[in-house]
């Protein structure tokens, strides 16, 4: 009886693993696939309603891609390191942020404009979410909750 519970309860979390999954529509692979034809270990998500991301390795980078069910591409986004950014973005972190350290550094790209998102932590504990175009200009900041 045991065995039959177990076996039972296990294919039920299978099956709604299995019909959970929605099915990324063509189109959008098709563009996912102009855009990055050398991408690498794909996984998709549904970011929301009418938004698929792409997460995936392209030349050794861990990168990821957003499009819309249509397949228009909306941005992508990948972690780089400190020595990646521009200096006028480097000089704005040391003017406006001196005393913060970097916790995680993201460029990104979208139809708009090009940037960088950085996660700032000071010796207060105080986490920033900080947004600067690839001027060095800061576009948004915000307080993130640990």
């Amino acid at each position: 009886m045991k065995n039959i519970f177990i076996l039972c309860l296990a294919f039920s979390l299978s099956a709604v693993h299995v019909f959970g999954q929605k099915n990324v529509p063509e189109n959008v692979t098709k563009e996912f696939t102009k855009k990055y034809p050398v991408a690498k270990s794909v996984k998709w998500e549904n970011e929301e309603a009418n938004e698929w991301k792409a997460k995936f390795n392209n030349n050794g980078k861990e990168i990821s891609a957003s499009f819309d069910n249509k397949g228009v591409w909306l941005e992508t986004e990948s972690e780089i390191s400190f020595k990646d950014l521009p200096e006028s973005v480097v000089k704005t972190l040391k003017d406006k942020f001196d005393g913060f350290k970097t916790e995680k550094i993201s460029a990104f790209e979208n139809t708009k404009m090009k940037g960088f998102e950085m996660i700032l932590n000071n010796k207060e504990e105080i986490l920033l979410e900080v947004v600067f175009n690839s001027s060095g200009k800061v576009i948004k900041m915000e307080e993130v909750k640990k």
